[in-house]
């Protein structure tokens, strides 16, 4: 940006920085976490859900061989809710399902002691 000024009869040029604007930084959003009513991973057995978001994090509750939890956005019918499990199972199911794919359709059923997706 150029600003011309003109004092006793001589002309000035000044020359300010071109400032971005905060759009130009292309900053993603922040995610604002999952949203929905807490529900118990047991009462999603065996129903049909839609799971339309997840995340693995570090258990607030660590266990031997269950140091992580993770976190799903799932929906019944149209009723958000989120659900938390250690369950190792779900956990690598859920690390090999790509974030682009979803939502999906669903069911947790039980496989032994176990969780998983069918």
């Amino acid at each position: 940006m150029v600003t011309v000024f003109i004092y006793k009869k001589n002309i000035y040029m000044e020359t300010k920085p071109q400032l971005k604007s905060f759009k130009s930084l292309n900053v993603p959003l922040p995610s604002i976490g999952f949203e929905g009513t807490k529900i118990d991973i047991q009462e999603l057995i065996d129903r049909d859900i839609i799971l339309h978001d997840f995340k693995i994090e570090d258990s607030k509750f660590p266990k031997p061989g269950k140091e992580k939890c993770l976190h799903l956005q799932v929906a019944i019918g149209e009723i958000k809710y989120v659900s938390f499990t250690p369950t190792l199972r779900l956990i690598r199911q859920a690390t090999s399902i790509e974030k682009q794919q979803l939502p999906i359709t669903t069911k947790i059923i039980r496989a032994g002691n176990s969780l998983e997706f069918s």
